[in-house]
């Protein structure tokens, strides 16, 4: 049964999702599960690993703002980025939890084909690479989010995609925009059983790379 999405379009206009998701029960949100899910508005706890989740009130609200933020917060160092021919400028994030769990948004209505994907969008006409990141994490996913490195640029099909790793500091995934149904927590371990666009399948090999890099040269970390 279809259901309006809580939160309206930029254009003011309700949006319809056609097949809502489940949203995961509260007190599954306290277990180590593979998988959770929240929907828009839905049962979330109040933190997780030890980071608090509440709407963030304060987010910035033009790309002028966002730009602010970002520089406020430090741009981290990136090689250049090179546009290929024909393909639009994105970029987007994989957030990562402590504890090998990945955020994935899952786009209203399947757009684009995605039931499950990393957060990402359009560069906007006076926005960075970096800043695009940011304000897609929270728009799609309600998060607010640090950037912590590059992970690499990826082509799809109208778009070069910028991918950065980053993680959580604050924001609700239940206060998603309409462009997502809901967002899940997906344990690395089946991340590619989740995200299962071919587009994503090298996002995920060097997310996984970044991982055993990580764990060789920083055991204590605790990643795989």
């Amino acid at each position: 049964m279809s259901e309006l999405h809580p939160k309206p379009h930029y254009s003011g206009s309700m949006v319809t999702i056609l097949r809502p998701c489940v949203g995961s029960s509260f007190s599954a949100w306290r277990t180590q599960a593979s998988v959770l899910t929240v929907i828009p508005e839905g049962t979330i706890p109040e933190e997780i690993n030890g980071i608090a989740v509440s709407p963030w009130q304060e987010a910035p609200l033009s790309d002028a703002d966002w730009e602010m933020y970002a520089a406020h917060r430090g741009v981290v160092s990136e090689p250049d980025f090179t546009l290929p021919e024909r393909l639009n400028p994105a970029a987007g994030a994989v957030i990562l939890e402590p504890d090998n769990r990945v955020w994935l948004v899952h786009p209203t209505n399947q757009y684009a084909g995605y039931t499950a994907t990393f957060p990402k969008g359009s560069v906007d006409a006076g926005c960075s690479l970096q800043t695009t990141a940011l304000k897609e994490c929270f728009e799609e996913a309600g998060l607010k989010v640090r950037i912590l490195g590059w992970l690499g640029d990826y082509p799809r099909t109208s778009s070069y995609t910028r991918y950065y790793l980053a993680e959580r500091v604050g924001g609700s995934p239940a206060e998603m925009s309409w462009e997502s149904q809901a967002v899940s927590l997906v344990h690395l371990d089946i991340l590619q059983q989740i995200a299962t666009s071919a587009f994503d399948e090298p996002v995920i090999n060097d997310l996984r790379r970044y991982l055993c890099e990580l764990a060789v040269s920083k055991p204590e970390a605790g990643r795989v």
